[in-house]
């Protein structure tokens, strides 16, 4: 079998595929990048993700596996995955996030003002993928200027690797983390407030973190801290383009946007699917996954299970039950969802205010592509201006 995601078809509508997985085969095989088991269903992806002592993270999540530092918290089990994993949960904690709200607000509104006026736009070139890595720059004291070097840097990286051609990956990585390495040098000679010089400066218990350990999580952060946040506002815009009637209600009732945010993170699961490593021998349904084995958590699939979700190919408001696993599940749960759902509800909150009257200039303006994750290459839009209303 093969792994059809890399389809541009199937990137642009997975529902269909995810369906054909969940109920044709739940438990695939799949021959793509060396070989590896999907499991499709919301009750398999959340069981094996709830059982780390199998389903190891520590030989790397990522599939295809990229040519990157070994990354530290995401790509560890217990008990070193706790020690690394809470300094980056107080720096990203919901409370210090909430402080960061203007600022957001302040990124997005001035994206905004550059296009507003114009009445059309690529939304994923003016919004989608700026936002997210400009925010990363706030917190962790880089340029402004810099967040073209940095996204380009991880675009290439996903592409490169899902298009399987791991020299041009290699490089792109390598860049990257010559970046990293160069503003981590600089704040241990010059520190600041910011979380670059606390990543080069923290200690787990008692010791320092080795200078490979901070590019580690510095690539960590600055790269999965963006890239995924860049398709899940994405999908958002895109979702919320194609419904007037949404549209109104987040308007007329913006107690809901915080919902309709969470909404567009299961319908879109930004991060599809995500790899464990099989420990020892386990048999989920009738198939047995051999120890030593990788397996993919299709969480994007599992969004998507009507056994756990009403109508779930649908984008409702308000839903009585939203255990999506968009954000991972169990120890690995994404440890930035704060950050990234408060971008998501001050572009929300700024779009709906902003664009009224938005929608796609055509069926075919939204554009999506799949790396390791998932993403809008276009969203051509328009919307009612002041000058036109």
């Amino acid at each position: 079998m093969r792994f059809e995601m890399r389809d541009p078809e199937v990137a642009q509508e997975p529902g269909p595929y995810y369906a054909t997985l969940r109920e044709g085969c739940p438990v695939a095989r799949v021959d793509d990048f060396g070989g590896f088991y999907i499991l499709s269903t919301y009750a398999d992806v959340s069981a094996a993700a709830r059982n780390p002592e199998v389903f190891s993270s520590a030989d790397g999540i990522t599939i295809p596996k990229l040519p990157i530092p070994p990354q530290i918290c995401l790509e560890q089990d217990e008990p070193e995955h706790g020690r690394y994993r809470r300094p980056m949960q107080q720096w990203l904690s919901p409370g210090r996030m909430a402080k960061l709200e203007e600022s957001v607000r302040k990124i997005v509104d001035t994206l905004i003002d550059g296009f507003v006026d114009a009445g059309e736009g690529d939304l994923a070139a003016e919004l989608a993928e700026p936002v997210p890595p400009l925010v990363m720059a706030l917190l962790m004291g880089l340029p402004d200027s810099d967040w073209h070097t940095f996204r380009d840097q991880m675009s290439r990286l996903v592409g490169y690797a899902a298009a399987e051609d791991p020299a041009a990956a290699q490089a792109a990585s390598q860049e990257f983390v010559g970046y990293l390495a160069g503003q981590l040098t600089d704040r241990a000679q010059n520190p600041r407030d910011d979380m670059m010089t606390d990543i080069a400066t923290l200690q787990i218990d008692g010791e320092p973190l080795s200078f490979e350990d901070q590019v580690s999580m510095a690539f960590l952060l600055l790269g999965a801290g963006h890239e995924t946040t860049v398709g899940a506002i994405g999908g958002l815009l895109y979702y919320l383009a194609r419904d007037p009637a949404l549209q109104e209600q987040l308007r007329a009732n913006p107690a809901l946007i915080p919902g309709a945010a969470e909404e567009a993170v299961r319908l879109v699961a930004p991060l599809p699917g995500m790899g464990r490593t099989v420990r020892e021998d386990i048999t989920v349904r009738d198939t047995t996954l051999p120890e030593g084995s990788t397996v993919m958590l299709l969480y994007g699939s599992a969004n998507r299970d009507p056994e756990e979700f009403d109508d779930p190919e649908e984008f409702k408001l308000g839903r009585d039950s939203n255990r999506h696993v968009g954000f991972g599940q169990g120890i690995h749960r994404c440890v930035g969802a704060p950050l990234a759902r408060l971008e998501l509800k001050v572009v929300l909150e700024q779009v709906v205010e902003r664009l009224p009257g938005l929608e796609l200039t055509a069926p075919d303006a939204a554009v999506a592509r799949y790396g390791t994750s998932r993403s809008y290459r276009s969203l051509n839009c328009r919307w009612t201006t002041p000058q036109s209303s």
